[in-house]
């Protein structure tokens, strides 16, 4: 290091590059630093913080009012919780009467569409991969 950085000691929020090359050309860990102080606090500063705490208290209860605590309602004992509700009777309803001819009706509709799908995909793929190509076709 040269004598102008060791005057003026790096920023506190600058990144400092604490890696130092030995003899050899390998990281050695850095030598550390001690600072000392002398333990005491600035002359006047008890005072002076004293000062704005009493009157940071004072503004405070004087423009602002203390917040009111919110009402809690009687809670519920757990006892109350775990017992099962009450419950309703339910109206009496007769069962209604299944239709089952519509649904065997749209089966085999479905059934069939599904097969004449099958069928024209497999015409397609006969048609344009597998049927000999003929050269006096009609057009």
């Amino acid at each position: 290091m040269n004598s102008k950085e060791s005057a003026n000691p790096p920023d506190a929020g600058a990144a400092v590059d604490t890696r130092e090359q030995g003899s050899a050309g390998g990281w050695k860990m850095p030598k550390p630093k001690f600072q000392q102080t002398s333990g005491y606090l600035p002359k006047g500063y008890a005072a002076a913080v004293e000062k704005k705490l009493t009157e940071a208290s004072s503004d405070s209860s004087k423009n602002i009012a203390a917040p009111q605590p919110a009402e809690v309602q009687p809670q519920p004992e757990l006892t109350e919780q775990l017992e099962s509700p009450q419950q309703l009777p339910s109206p009496d309803t007769a069962p209604r009467a299944v239709k089952y001819r519509v649904g065997w009706v749209y089966i085999v509709l479905g059934i069939g569409l599904v097969l004449v799908l099958l069928l024209a995909f497999l015409l397609v793929v006969y048609f344009l991969f597998i049927a000999p190509a003929s050269p006096d076709g009609p057009f």
